[in-house]
């Protein structure tokens, strides 16, 4: 018990340290720890304050197993646990906002989201150590350069966990992991906790929204801002509205939407929202491959030279910037091409939709329109315009946002099978063959009989062709291919846009 009450002290003296609380809450927050564990009195000791509380967290979460506050051993439960612990620390959500208005008042916008982004990641809300468990590395393609990252953040459910969810009872509150009913929810076996998460308010287009930070951040300020009502997800002239009002309020980060239809759109499409942050992911820098004259006086049109269809539209003006948008919108959502398997529409459902992400470069907006589309057909179930069986031993899930912009996140499972028995494959290392199996096509074709002097010379070889195939992917997502008749294919489209 002794060591327990050192840590909370420690927890005590750390929020103060690090901004999660006034100086004058210090015994309030302390008093709140040790309630937890219905302790009566504290550690009278000194403690040395840490640089980062989640070793720490980890520790306390173990001494309340041990102490049975813990009912199961899983990571669910102790994710549940460590994060009513943090609570205690962080100051309430009316005191962020108070304090994120009065620094960005003083001393401007990027003060303050660097302020709440390093807040974030104190309290332990953004989980900064399991994150740097992530493999990440860079490659070249004939793109330009491709981003990569195998998740690791959070392990594979076990069997304990998967059964605690399926008898758990169903509550529908909150609705959705986006929803801001979210902020100080506990959590429960089914349902993240978030007793750490806090937002900001915005206003766009009108309508009441919020900001906050993504508790597995994939760069630097990775936010989601997320509208207040449970809408679906929609790409409409309101989208172009709200997106460009969230930029004019934060000019230093990138903004974007996943599209609103089900294989072309992220993995929650039951609540409007966007993403971005302070980071240049690799389209942003992509050149341009061909200019349009679209007519409209202070606004450019070209298409960049990126695997899928880009039109980036450029200028200093919002309003003719969000018509030429809502433009190219209503024109796509209405335009097949049979001849390259392009259909709108298919029995009554919509299949034609747009990836928007915006950015300022030189004080003017650029808007990226990413043409996409969802049809499915009994050879390709998962999506016409979808990863191509052939590569989905490396990723089958949708081509949303973040990797349409060539940031790709590949499934944890790839560090053992490929990065590691793989590798040990190529350079005639003992291996698993049973974890390397569903690869081999892939690693035969690659390497061509090619040996390698040691397992990191394969490894980097092996990292180097994902970030190859990575660009083959959104290839595989692009409704107009970079061929000859994808190119013809796009002018096409645009000619009945501009023409």
């Amino acid at each position: 018990m002794e060591e327990l009450k050192k840590l909370l002290a420690v927890c005590a003296r750390y929020a103060v340290a690090k901004g999660l609380c006034k100086k004058a809450d210090q015994n309030y927050v302390h008093n709140r720890l040790l309630s937890v564990f219905n302790i009566d009195a504290p550690y009278e000791g000194e403690v040395t304050v840490p640089n980062e509380i989640a070793t720490t967290l980890v520790r306390i979460t173990d001494l309340a197993l041990e102490l049975g506050y813990l009912e199961d051993d899983t990571p669910i439960s102790r994710e549940i646990f460590d994060n009513r612990v943090a609570a205690c620390m962080l100051m309430p959500p009316s005191q962020v906002e108070d304090e994120f208005g009065i620094i960005m008042r003083n001393h401007g916008v990027e003060r303050a989201t660097q302020w709440f982004y390093a807040l974030c990641c104190n309290s332990n809300y953004i989980r900064t150590a399991e994150i740097a468990r992530n493999m990440q590395w860079k490659g070249e393609s004939p793109y330009g350069t491709v981003e990569v990252t195998v998740n690791l953040t959070k392990p594979e459910k076990d069997p304990k966990q998967i059964a605690l969810e399926r008898n758990a009872k169903a509550v529908g509150y909150p609705k959705c992991q986006l929803c801001p009913q979210n902020v100080g929810y506990a959590g429960r076996v089914n349902h993240p906790p978030r007793a750490l998460l806090r937002t900001i308010p915005l206003t766009l287009n009108g309508e009441q929204w919020y900001m906050q930070y993504s508790p597995y951040v994939y760069f630097n300020e990775h936010c989601i801002a997320l509208s207040e009502a449970h809408v679906p997800m929609e790409i409409n002239r309101a989208t172009y509205v709200r997106l460009f009002d969230f930029q004019d309020r934060f000019p230093h980060y990138f903004i974007g939407s996943n599209a609103g239809l089900p294989i072309a759109g992220g993995s929650i499409l039951g609540h409007l929202h966007f993403q971005g942050g302070r980071y240049t992911l690799p389209m942003m820098t992509a050149p341009l491959r061909k200019s349009y004259n679209c007519g409209v006086e202070g606004v450019e049109i070209g298409v960049l030279n990126w695997p899928m269809p880009a039109l980036r539209l450029s200028g200093k003006d919002r309003d003719r910037l969000i018509d030429a948008a809502a433009r190219i919108t209503r024109a796509w959502e209405l335009y097949s091409d049979e001849s390259l398997g392009i259909y709108a529409s298919t029995d009554g459902e919509n299949h034609n939709t747009i990836t928007p992400i915006l950015h300022i470069e030189n004080f003017e907006y650029k808007l990226d329109l990413v043409l996409r589309n969802n049809i499915t057909s009994p050879e390709r179930p998962l999506g016409v315009f979808h990863p191509h069986p052939i590569r989905h031993h490396v990723k089958k899930e949708n081509i949303g946002l973040i990797e349409v912009m060539g940031l790709f996140i590949l499934p944890g499972r790839l560090k053992s099978e490929l990065i590691e028995n793989g590798a040990q494959m190529l350079a005639g290392e003992a291996y698993d063959a049973q974890r390397v199996e569903k690869h081999m096509h892939w690693l035969e074709d690659i390497a061509k009989g090619r040996r390698f002097d040691s397992v990191a010379s394969a490894q980097l070889f092996i990292k180097e062709e994902l970030a190859k195939l990575c660009m083959l992917l959104l290839g595989d997502a692009a409704v107009f291919k970079d061929d000859e008749a994808g190119r013809a294919g796009l002018d096409r489209f645009l000619d009945t846009v501009f023409g």
